[in-house]
Parts: structure tokens; C-alpha cells; sequence
């Protein structure tokens, strides 16, 4: 029902409700349906949701490759993802974490 409502509320430009939408919908986000959200938030024009999308993306992408939906993107919202991966300015780094008691002076 969510997806249907963003639909609606991006063709009839409800801005509240259309960043409702995407709040609950990225409240469901999961490895399995990561792609179908991404390309509603294509379709729906919906730049919140693609943003956190492309971040969760970028950091499962190895289960999220594995799916079937992923598997069967068009080349087209492919080359979107991986473009807005590139640009997305979110890291993963352990460097920042350290297991080893700080040391004093």
C-alpha cells in the first residue's frame, strides 16, 4: 500500500505524504527488497528514499547481488545504482575501530 500511496503522492505532488512514504518504506528495508525500493524511488522521483537506498546498497552489496531482483535489473537502472554509488559519499572503514586498549602516557 505504501508503494501505491508514494505513486500517488509523487504524481499529485503531495510532498508531506510522499516523505512519509519513503520514511515508513526505509522503516521495511531489507536485503531482499532493496532493489524494488530503489526503482520505486526512481519511478516515484523519490530523492530521500534513493539516497539511503543507494547507501544501504553499497553497504550489503554483496548479499544484494545475489538476489534475484538485482540479477534482473535492467542495464539501465543498473547503471543508475552504480552511479549513484560512486558518487555516494558514504565509506565503510574499520580503521576507525580499534580492538587494542588506548594507549597512555
Amino acid at each position: 500500500m505504501l508503494k501505491n500511496l508514494l505513486t500517488a503522492a509523487d504524481k499529485y505532488d503531495v510532498p508531506s505524504l510522499k516523505l512519509t512514504c519513503q520514511h515508513y518504506l526505509l522503516c521495511s528495508l531489507t536485503i531482499e527488497n532493496a532493489v524494488e525500493l530503489v526503482q520505486l524511488a526512481f519511478s516515484s522521483n523519490a530523492k530521500f528514499l534513493e539516497t539511503h537506498l543507494v547507501t544501504f546498497i553499497k553497504f550489503h552489496i554483496k548479499g544484494i547481488r545475489d538476489t534475484e531482483a538485482f540479477q534482473s535489473l535492467s542495464q539501465e537502472d543498473l547503471n543508475k545504482i552504480m552511479e549513484l554509488i560512486e558518487k555516494s559519499k558514504f565509506e565503510v572503514s574499520t580503521d576507525q575501530f580499534s580492538l587494542s586498549p588506548a594507549k597512555t602516557n
